[in-house]
């Protein structure tokens, strides 16, 4: 079964067609890297260096982290260095990669605000009680500060800020955070950090259990997605500003026709047909968009039917299409404000003090639901717990799938 990343699901929604290059079909690319991608390795590995020292109480100076910065540059050049940039050399990157750590190193010399108890921590994260989609990642450092707040640190390399909004929404992240809360249920202070240091900039954000609750769901449903698409073998290229930075792009059925302009055949496109051109895909592009409007009528049609006759799965010709309904429980305090903490630390304290703590994999609502539904709690405490949890009615989800299935 496989194990998702924040990168192999953004491959995903960046090009699809991508995706199935470098994940299902495994096409080698040989030892090749474009520019940004080798600065930022290398700047990682700097600042891991730097944070295992400082974790065993040796505090490097700035020339001996430039001077590990500039080994490393050396002892992990790839074969090919691809550099998008005409204007731009290597040495260009490689001295802005200097200035990156010279940055980092004075804005937080000698590196104790908080403590470290992590770098580079590879993380796995359940997404639901059966573990049927799981997601990983690698933290690049795991801090605690000193009102126990744990901060998911990572390091960004690139020459612009994303803004706070986007942060906000940020997926990989706040995957991390929910990671953490299933290795440390007790934890309750998170906080998420950025560190852009092309442009001299950190900057934070957090995660209510709401926000936790929908970032699951929308990655399930991702995952979901790319299954379908693995199972119908339907990748199409998306095409964007992203592509001049593809390591596939010189073998992209979206690329070749710009690639080969000089070998056009008599098929394609002339001045005269340009027009005629556009009209259809103006009129394609409202054809879909009145498909959308008929899907949702028709899902909605399927959904009143399905709960009508009390059935989950409804038969096509050559598909089913299965309707997952019903109720399910999730804790009070996932709908508080900020402001009312009080509600989940009882909650927590009641866990420890009745010994169920250990039995709740994480916060989400689908453990709880496992939780409840299988009875895993003590039954001398089940009035109790209920005090403290809701029932709650699933939005319907709809499902294509084989015959067999």
């Amino acid at each position: 079964m496989a194990t998702y990343s924040h990168s192999r699901l953004s491959t995903f929604e960046q090009c699809p067609r991508k995706y199935k290059f470098k994940y299902v079909e495994h096409f080698p690319i040989g030892d090749r890297k474009s520019i940004e991608g080798y600065l930022g390795g290398v700047v990682h590995e700097a600042l891991r260096r730097l944070y295992e020292l400082a974790m065993a109480g040796k505090i490097w100076t700035e020339d001996r982290l430039l001077n590990y910065y500039e080994e490393t540059w050396a002892r992990l050049r790839p074969g090919e260095i691809y550099i998008r940039d005409e204007e731009l050399k290597e040495e260009d990157f490689r001295k802005k990669g200097r200035d990156m750590l010279s940055y980092y190193f004075h804005a937080y010399h000698p590196f104790n605000q908080e403590k470290t108890v992590g770098l580079e921590r590879n993380i796995s994260i359940n997404l639901d009680p059966e573990g049927e989609y799981r997601a990983q990642g690698i933290i690049d450092r795991l801090a605690v500060t000193d009102d126990g707040t744990l901060q998911i640190h990572d390091y960004k390399t690139a020459r612009s800020i994303v803004p706070q909004q986007y942060l906000d929404e940020d997926r990989q992240l706040a995957l991390y955070q929910l990671g953490v809360q299933q290795m440390w249920p007790d934890r309750k202070n998170f906080e998420l950090v950025w560190h852009y240091l092309a442009v001299e900039e950190r900057r934070t954000s957090k995660r209510t259990d709401l926000d936790i609750n929908e970032l699951v769901d929308s990655t399930i449903s991702l995952i979901r997605e790319i299954k379908q698409a693995i199972q119908d073998d339907n990748f199409p290229a998306k095409e964007s500003r992203l592509c001049n930075w593809c390591e596939y792009m010189s073998f992209c059925p979206a690329k070749i026709h710009p690639l080969s302009l000089e070998n056009m055949s008599e098929g394609e496109l002339k001045g005269n047909d340009v027009v005629s051109a556009v009209d259809r895909f103006v009129e394609i592009k409202r054809h879909i968009a009145g498909l959308k409007n008929e899907e949702e009528e028709i899902r909605q049609r399927l959904i009143r039917y399905a709960k009508d006759k009390e059935v989950s799965v409804l038969a096509g010709s050559d598909k089913n299409v299965n309707i997952r309904t019903g109720s399910a429980y999730k804790p009070q305090y996932a709908d508080l404000t900020e402001g009312k903490e009080s509600e989940r630390k009882k909650f927590i304290d009641f866990l420890i003090r009745t010994d169920m703590i250990d039995q709740v994999f994480s916060y989400h609502y689908l453990s709880f639901d496992n939780f409840i539904k299988k009875a895993k709690y003590d039954p001398r405490f089940k009035e109790e717990l209920f005090s403290f949890i809701k029932s709650f009615e699933r939005k319907p989800e709809l499902r294509v799938t084989n015959k067999e299935s």
